[in-house]
């Protein structure tokens, strides 16, 4: 097994997602997309023209709650993901 980083990204992986420019790109933050995963390598990519995708906890006020109330009522949820894939895909 490789480790793997979210930070810094590896630049091999920067040129293998810019080798391929008309590929969609979806992440899925656990947390804010804000000053996320998704949002660094996106700024981290060259334009491309394809469409690029950060799903996660958008930036407003979110109530406590158990995860699993907070991930269904943000789109998060297992259904809710697979349905939001399958829509962008």
């Amino acid at each position: 097994l490789s480790t793997v980083y979210a930070k810094p990204l590896p630049s091999r992986m920067i040129e293998l997602l810019n080798a391929q420019p008309s590929a969609v790109l979806i992440t899925v933050e656990d947390g804010s997309v804000i000053g996320g995963f998704g949002q660094h390598l996106f700024s981290s990519l060259e334009p491309r023209s394809a469409r690029t995708f950060t799903l996660g906890y958008r930036d407003h006020f979110i109530p406590h709650g158990s995860v699993g109330d907070l991930e269904e009522s943000e789109g998060l949820s297992e259904k809710a993901l697979s349905m939001k894939l399958a829509e962008l895909l």
